[in-house]
C-alpha cells in the first residue's frame, strides 16, 4: 500500500508533517525521472536526514542499501530502522519485510510482519538472503566487498548481480568522513554506481568544498545554508534551538607520561559543570587520554559513567550505547559519556553538555550535533578545551590561527558553525595503484575483463591504507566466533626500543600468530599458521591470546594499551615487514610502503604490473 508524503510520515516515522527538505527528497525519489536520482544532500546534524532518504524508498518498496564509514555507526542504526520497519509493516498487513545488517564477518537478518518481529527462517544469521530485502545496512568496506564479489565463492558472484540489477537506491551518510584512500574509493565507488544508472544519495552535514567539487554531477539540496537553512528555520520553531560556546586555552603538552594541562582541565571542568539530571559527553582525542579521564571519575560517578572508544569490543560498544539510548528514553534520563571521536559521526545523541578538546572544525560540528540535538534544552552549552590540536590528530595547516580567533570571538555567545566551515581543510590525495586496482576489479567482475582474474582471485582491495590490519582475540567460542576482538593496523603492535615482544606461556591453548584463512572444502574460516614470508594482503591476520589472555586487558577499558608483539616496521625496498620470533618460528609480515617511489602490483599478486611514480602521487 503506497501512502502519501504526509500519511507515510506519520505512519512509518511518527512524525506529524515532514519538513522542507524531507519534502524536496521525496519528490525526488517518487517521481518519475528518465535520468535517474543523483542527489548530494547537505543538512544539519538532526535535521533527519535518513528520514528524508528511507521514508520514500521504503513507501516505494524500493529497496535501500545505506552505507556507513564505521561499524559503531552502523550499530546505531539498527534500532532506528527496525522501529520505521516494524511500522511500515502494521500498515501492511501480511507483507513480510526484512533489514540485513552486513558488517566484518557476520550477516544478521531480521523479519517483521504486521507490526511484530518475525523469526528469521534460517536463523538471524542465515545468509540466503544475500542482499535481498527492504533495506540493507553496512560499511563502506563491507560493500566494497561486496561489490567486487570477495567472500564464500559458491555465492559471492550474487551480490554484484543484485546490485547491479535489482534497482536499489544505494544512500551513502557522513559522506564527509573519508580521507585519503578512502576518500579515493569512495568518489571511484559513487562514479562508478552513478555512470552505471544506479540510483545515488550522498548526505553530509560538513563536506568541505574540495570534496563538493568531486561531485559536481549530482544534484546538490543544501539544506545546510542560504535559504534552505531558511526555510527550515521558519518550518518550525524550536523552542531552545541554541547553544552557547565556551572556549577554555590550555596546553596539550605532556610531561613525560603526566597528562597534559589541557586534560587535567577537563577533568576539573568535568567535575565542575556536571548535574545529576543531566547528560553530559566528554571527547577527548586518544584512547589512553579517554581512559584515564574514566578512571579518574568513576569512582565519584559510579554507575552513572561510561567509556566508549574503537578499541572496546563490538559487544561492549553496542552495551554502552544500548544503555545511553536507555537513560534518553526517561524523561530524566541522566549519563556521562566519556568518549573518543569514535562518537561524534552520525550517533543519535542528545546532551545537554559537551566537553571537548580542541579538534578540528568539522569534527568540532558534527560532536556539537550531539549537544541539544532535538533543539529543547535550555542553557545547553558546549566547552572546547585546547590551545592546539595534536599534530597526529589534524588536517588543519593555515587555518589553524584563524580557526582559534573564531573561537574566541563566539566565547560565551551562541555556537555558530557557518563561519567554521570555510576554515575545514581536507587534503585530497592521489594514488593511481588504488585507482587503476578498482578500475581492474570492476572490470573484471562486470566486463568479464579475465585479463584481471588474477587480482580478483588474491582477494585484493585496498580500502583505507596500504597498511594491512590485525585481529586481536581471546579464543574462540563454542560457535567459532572470536572472543573479545578488535581489529587494529599492525603498526600499532610495533615493539618500542627497549622493549620486548609479549610472549605466550608454553602450553598456552590456541595462542599465537595465526592468519584466518577460508576452507573451500569444508565452507568455513579456519586459522592457519603464519609462513616465514607473509603477504600481509591475502589473508586475516590474528594474534590469539588463547587461555593465557591479555593481563592489560579489562572488558570495559577495552585495549587502552596494545600488545607488543613485532618488531619494525622494517624497510625493505618497495615493501616494509614486521617480524615476530615464536620459539624456533619466525614470521615476517610484509606489505607495500605506501611513500616508495615505484610500486609495481605484480610484487602484490603475481601479474599485471601497476607503476606509480612519486610525482604522479604527490
Amino acid at each position: 500500500m503506497f501512502m502519501d508524503v504526509n500519511s507515510a510520515y506519520k505512519n512509518i516515522a511518527g512524525f506529524d508533517t515532514p519538513n522542507p527538505m524531507q519534502t524536496a527528497v521525496w519528490q525526488a525519489i517518487t517521481e518519475d525521472n528518465d535520468m535517474g536520482i543523483g542527489l548530494l544532500l547537505k543538512g544539519l546534524t538532526g535535521s533527519g536526514k535518513t528520514e528524508a532518504v528511507a521514508i520514500p524508498a521504503i513507501n516505494e518498496n524500493r529497496r535501500l542499501i545505506m552505507v556507513y564509514p564505521t561499524r559503531s555507526l552502523v550499530d546505531d542504526q539498527i534500532m532506528r530502522f527496525e522501529k520505521l520497519l516494524t511500522n511500515y509493516s502494521c500498515h501492511n498487513k501480511g507483507q513480510l519485510v526484512t533489514l540485513t545488517v552486513d558488517t566484518g564477518a557476520q550477516s544478521m537478518r531480521y523479519c517483521y510482519r504486521n507490526g511484530k518481529t518475525e523469526p528469521t527462517p534460517g536463523g538471524e544469521r542465515s545468509t540466503r538472503h544475500l542482499y535481498t530485502g527492504n533495506v540493507i545496512i553496512t560499511t563502506l568496506d563491507k560493500f566494497i566487498y561486496r561489490f567486487f564479489g570477495f567472500g564464500e565463492p559458491l555465492k559471492s558472484y550474487i551480490f554484484p548481480l543484485r546490485i547491479r540489477y535489482m534497482n536499489p537506491i544505494i544512500c551513502f551518510d557522513e559522506a564527509h568522513s573519508y580521507d585519503e584512500i578512502a576518500f579515493i574509493n569512495f568518489e571511484r565507488l559513487v562514479k562508478t554506481l552513478y555512470q552505471n544508472g544506479k540510483d545515488i544519495v550522498l548526505m553530509t552535514a560538513t563536506m568541505p568544498m574540495q570534496y563538493l567539487k568531486r561531485f559536481h554531477d549530482l544534484d546538490v539540496f543544501d539544506f545546510a545554508s542560504g535559504q534552505g537553512a531558511r526555510a527550515m528555520a521558519d518550518w518550525k520553531t524550536y523552542p531552545h534551538p541554541g547553544k552557547h560556546l565556551y572556549h577554555i586555552p590550555a596546553s596539550i603538552e605532556r610531561l613525560e607520561d603526566a597528562p597534559s594541562e589541557a586534560i587535567e582541565r577537563i577533568i576539573a571542568e568535568t567535575r565542575q559543570r556536571y548535574q545529576f539530571d543531566k547528560r553530559m559527553i566528554v571527547t577527548i582525542e586518544s584512547v589512553k587520554d579517554a581512559a584515564y579521564v574514566y578512571t579518574q571519575l568513576r569512582d565519584e560517578f559510579r554507575d552513572n559513567i561510561w567509556l566508549y572508544h574503537g578499541r572496546l569490543t563490538q559487544a561492549r560498544r553496542k552495551e554502552v550505547y544500548a544503555k545511553l539510548k536507555e537513560q534518553e528514553g526517561k524523561e530524566n534520563g541522566r549519563y556521562l559519556l566519556i568518549s573518543t571521536s569514535a562518537i561524534e559521526v552520525g550517533c543519535d545523541l542528545d546532551a545537554h553538555i559537551l566537553i571537548s578538546q580542541l579538534c578540528d572544525p568539522d569534527r568540532l560540528i558534527q560532536r556539537a550535533g550531539r549537544c541539544n540535538r532535538k533543539q529543547a534544552i535550555p542553557d545547553a552549552s558546549i566547552v572546547v578545551v585546547g590551545d592546539n590540536i595534536p599534530e597526529w590528530a589534524t588536517a588543519l595547516t593555515e587555518q589553524q590561527p584563524k580557526y582559534l580567533q573564531e573561537l574566541q570571538a563566539q566565547n560565551g555567545k551562541l555556537f555558530n558553525p557557518e563561519p567554521l566551515v570555510p576554515l575545514m581543510e581536507k587534503e585530497l590525495v592521489s594514488d593511481p595503484r588504488v585507482e587503476i586496482m578498482f578500475d581492474m576489479l570492476h572490470e573484471y567482475v562486470y566486463d568479464a575483463r579475465l585479463e584481471n582474474k588474477n587480482l580478483h582471485e588474491n582477494g585484493l582491495v585496498i580500502t583505507r591504507s596500504w597498511e594491512p590490519s590485525i585481529i586481536l582475540c581471546q579464543g574462540e567460542d563454542e560457535n567459532g566466533l572470536l572472543c573479545e576482538a578488535i581489529t587494529v593496523p599492525i603498526s600499532y603492535c610495533r615493539t618500542p626500543k627497549d622493549e620486548q615482544p609479549i610472549t605466550l606461556l608454553l602450553g598456552t591453548d590456541g595462542g599465537g600468530l595465526q592468519k584466518r584463512v577460508f576452507n573451500k572444502d569444508e565452507r568455513r574460516f579456519e586459522n592457519k599458521t603464519v609462513g616465514k614470508w607473509e603477504n600481509g594482503y591475502k589473508a586475516d591476520l590474528l594474534f590469539d591470546f588463547g587461555t593465557q589472555g591479555y593481563e592489560d586487558y579489562d572488558p570495559k577499558l577495552g585495549y587502552v594499551n596494545l600488545p607488543f608483539l613485532f618488531e619494525g616496521p622494517i624497510p625493505a625496498g618497495a615493501k616494509k615487514f614486521m617480524r615476530r620470533q615464536e620459539e624456533a618460528h619466525e614470521a615476517k609480515i610484509w606489505y607495500i610502503d605506501p611513500e616508495n617511489v615505484t610500486i609495481k602490483a605484480n610484487e602484490i599478486v603475481g601479474e599485471t604490473a601497476v607503476t606509480a611514480n612519486k610525482k604522479d602521487v604527490a
